[in-house]
């Protein structure tokens, strides 16, 4: 179900409007993004195993911090599909997730389909109450992107 939808641009891909599905965690993602049509930045990106190591880390040593998962989707018609392909397809052959920061505090990582995606979306399952276990997707589906959004549990 979506709950948000807004803007996303990276450097080197025209802009998108995506739609984004809340997938686990505790925090409220419309919150997280900000208001509802906002035009989020991509200011960079880091090596998928840089992002697993930081978020291992995190699960096992932090007490502060927490996740929380959407699901991105494009809403923005065929110029939105095209440029949508195109970020999948850079990030998914150079190892790569994107980075914004929706709000201070707010880390988000844009992921692609890969074995991040799956062990963060598998642990979404273990943790899920078992009411809504079988609507999480066992991986990022095609054309979309997973995102994880980092940032202190009182925030």
């Amino acid at each position: 179900m979506q709950v948000w939808q807004g803007n996303l641009v990276a450097p080197d891909v025209a802009g998108l409007v995506v739609a984004l599905a809340h997938l686990g965690g505790a925090g409220d993602l419309p919150t997280l993004m900000g208001p509802p049509h906002a035009t989020l930045e991509v200011k960079g990106t880091v090596k998928l195993e840089k992002v697993e190591q930081f978020l291992d880390e995190l699960r096992m040593r932090s007490r502060s911090r927490t996740i929380t998962l959407g699901l991105a989707r494009n809403a923005g018609g065929n110029d939105g599909a095209a440029a949508l392909s195109q970020l999948l397809e850079l990030y998914s052959q150079k190892g790569r997730a994107g980075v914004f920061h929706p709000h201070d505090g707010v880390d988000c990582y844009v992921i692609p389909p890969s074995r991040l995606a799956q062990r963060l979306l598998k642990t979404a399952r273990l943790v899920a109450p078992p009411q809504i276990v079988h609507l999480l997707p066992p991986d990022v589906p095609p054309k979309e992107l997973l995102l994880a959004m980092v940032y202190r549990r009182d925030w």
